[in-house]
């Protein structure tokens, strides 16, 4: 039995970061319970992806505690709607809610043939998936066989008690609004309008123009590329929030484009991070720390606006209903802050 942690900078406790020792147990686990308090529905899409791509985790059961009475997003319900069909169709188990009683305990079992672990503590399913929150989690790990099946019993017991599969309960008649909460993000500033205002009111020394390019398995569109294979031949697709801008290089060779280097973005709405340029000919537009972030930026404009549906592609289609397939990239009088805008007649 040991703790284990996020680890965050500043702040690294144990030797091997909360979602590793989480997503190593996942991985080699023929069957997995978990009864977690929130979801985010990209994680469940993403979570309906690794199941469909690897065929060793041959049980999931789900119960999602605290949802049904605070409220879903319509996205998030959907995409639990259709998770728990794929589990009942390939008999791998089900999504269950928690209809009168909110549950907001973290617990997760898992079985690897006839060894069993756990792990308790104060992670939602999302912190697995999002290496972009803010939030340091910890957990205790259960490895000692006694307490481990303990646990999955308590776990069996806490949805049986509480659970209704998702299909047996009354479907929400309101929804909340569906947001993507860049303020929650590592490496991610909240700017006051009135400076970002001011920004795109100056004159531009440079300026580009960079076309959206909506391929099925780049740019916007990495969710349904290949996903990472580990050795022993485990499947990790991309993240629904994972992209990256390729720049033609009739782009990036003009006059005062960022050439491979590191800079700051601020965003026509108020967001500020950090961003490079890489690859050949710097054809590479990504957001630094992490890939999510521009994604987030992006997607969820796209998602906020009924244009995009989690786990479906960036089409022509979407960025006509969106009304603009372009973003608009610029300097300031800072050469280490650069200003860009995507914005949608919606």
């Amino acid at each position: 039995m040991n703790t284990v942690f996020s680890n965050f900078s500043n702040a690294k406790i144990t030797e091997k970061s909360l979602n590793s020792v989480w997503f190593d147990l996942f991985k080699s686990s023929d069957e997995v319970l978990m009864a977690t308090g929130y979801v985010s529905n990209d994680a469940v899409k993403e979570l309906h992806r690794i199941l469909e791509l690897n065929n060793q985790i041959q049980k999931i059961d789900l119960l999602v505690g605290m949802h049904y009475l605070e409220g879903f997003s319509l996205p998030q319900y959907n995409s639990l709607c259709e998770l728990h069909n794929f589990l009942c169709s390939s008999q791998r188990g089900n999504v269950y809610v928690s209809q009168f009683v909110k549950f907001h305990g973290k617990m997760y079992s898992f079985k690897n043939q006839n060894k069993f672990d756990g792990l308790i503590g104060s992670a939602n399913l999302t912190c697995f998936w999002d290496n972009l929150e803010r939030t340091y989690e910890t957990m205790l790990h259960l490895n000692e066989q006694e307490s481990a099946f303990k646990l999955r019993k308590n776990i069996q017991q806490t949805i049986h008690k509480l659970g209704t599969p998702i299909n047996q309960a009354n479907e929400p008649t309101i929804f909340i609004p569906h947001n993507v909460h860049l303020e929650n993000c590592l490496g991610v500033e909240k700017v006051d309008l009135n400076k970002v205002n001011m920004l795109f009111k100056q004159p531009a020394q440079y300026q580009f123009s960079i076309p959206i390019k909506t391929k099925e398995r780049s740019n916007l569109n990495c969710f349904f590329g290949k996903g990472r294979i580990d050795q022993r031949g485990f499947i990790k697709p991309r993240s629904w929030y994972e992209v990256e801008l390729i720049v033609s290089n009739k782009i990036t060779r003009l006059d005062g484009y960022p050439y491979n280097k590191e800079f700051t973005v601020i965003t026509d709405d108020g967001w500020k991070f950090q961003c490079n340029t890489n690859g050949d000919f710097a054809k590479n537009f990504r957001s630094k720390e992490d890939l999510k972030t521009l994604g987030k930026w992006i997607k969820g404009r796209l998602e906020a606006n009924d244009c995009l549906q989690t786990g479906e592609p960036v089409t022509e289609e979407t960025l006509r209903k969106y009304g603009n397939d372009h973003f608009e990239f610029r300097s300031t009088d800072n050469p280490d802050i650069w200003l860009l805008s995507f914005k949608g007649n919606k």
